[in-house]
């Protein structure tokens, strides 16, 4: 489950804390952890903002 909320953040580079909360039914503290665990396993700097918004700064552009 962690991968899959990392990859998520990963793929749209900003959401919502909200609507990450909402889509896999973790609270904030468990969204914490797991950017944690990012940062310390796959070296990615994942932030929430203080507008609430989880950004990925390290993440590569996705093509459109």
């Amino acid at each position: 489950m962690f991968e899959e909320i990392i990859e998520y953040i990963k793929i749209n580079k900003m959401v919502s804390l909200s609507e990450v909360m909402r889509k896999f039914k973790i609270d904030r503290e468990m969204i914490i952890h797991i950017l944690k665990y990012a940062e310390k396993t796959h070296h990615i700097k994942i932030r929430i903002d203080k507008n609430e918004k989880i950004t990925c700064s390290s993440c590569p552009m996705r093509k459109k």
